[in-house]
């Protein structure tokens, strides 16, 4: 075997065992490393964040508690207390004025006693039924609307009262009556009314019959007078005119 020969195959062995190497991955390169996941990456950085912020305010003189900064939480609690203060006194000056009010209001609306309404009850009656009342002048019956009065005053206080009652065209009753108005109990009372029947013809001609002497009375009832007598058929309710 010559040199030549033995040359070539060393060559040839050498090819293979490099051949050989490179199939089985003898002479793989290595993989870079995989990269961290987003997650885990933004996880960090939040974190590197936080501990960055709170070496910040703790330089400032700031406690960090969670998420909470202790200075903040006590400025927090002073504004709070000074707002709570403000609301309390704010209801007592409220309460007051409400006091006051109502002890004014109470200076107006004063409950009367049940004796206090009797006397005023009382008192509103009288006013109606008694006191002092001016007869002179024309009256007419509100009732009947057919009765007429004219009053004249005399210079002792004593009144002149005609009164006439149309029971027909042509036939008229008439009162006439004196007396003195008492102002304690209201009335007008008389005894000797005279009464008569006044009766016309188609030619005005004018009669006086049935004459007789009556009694009855006249009563306040508050602007108005009631009258009674023995020969009027109802009673009239007279208003001044």
């Amino acid at each position: 075997m010559n040199k030549k020969f033995l040359r070539k195959m060393a060559i040839l062995c050498g090819v293979s065992v490099l051949t050989a190497f490179g199939v089985f991955g003898c002479g793989k390169k290595e993989e870079a490393p995989a990269e961290a996941p987003a997650e885990e990456t933004a996880e960090a950085t939040s974190g590197a964040e936080a501990e960055a912020q709170a070496e910040s305010l703790t330089a400032q003189g700031h406690t960090v508690a969670g998420s909470t900064v202790e200075g903040d939480t006590a400025a927090g609690d002073a504004a709070a207390g000074s707002a709570a203060a403000e609301e309390t006194a704010g209801a007592e000056e409220t309460t007051a004025a409400a006091e006051a009010s109502g002890a004014e209001g109470s200076v107006d609306h004063i409950v009367p006693k049940p004796d206090e309404i009797d006397e005023q009850i009382k008192e509103e009656f009288l006013n109606e039924i008694s006191g002092e009342m001016d007869l002179e002048g024309a009256w007419e019956d509100e009732v009947s609307q057919r009765a007429h009065m004219n009053v004249t005053k005399n210079e002792d206080g004593s009144y002149n009262i005609v009164v006439r009652w149309g029971s027909s065209a042509f036939e008229t009753a008439v009162w006439e009556i004196h007396g003195t108005y008492d102002e304690v109990s209201g009335m007008l009372s008389y005894q000797d009314g005279a009464y008569s029947i006044h009766t016309a013809d188609e030619k005005g001609n004018e009669t006086i019959s049935g004459e007789e002497t009556t009694n009855g009375a006249f009563m306040k009832e508050g602007e108005k007078l009631r009258w009674s007598d023995s020969k009027a058929p109802d009673d009239g309710l007279f208003v001044k005119q």
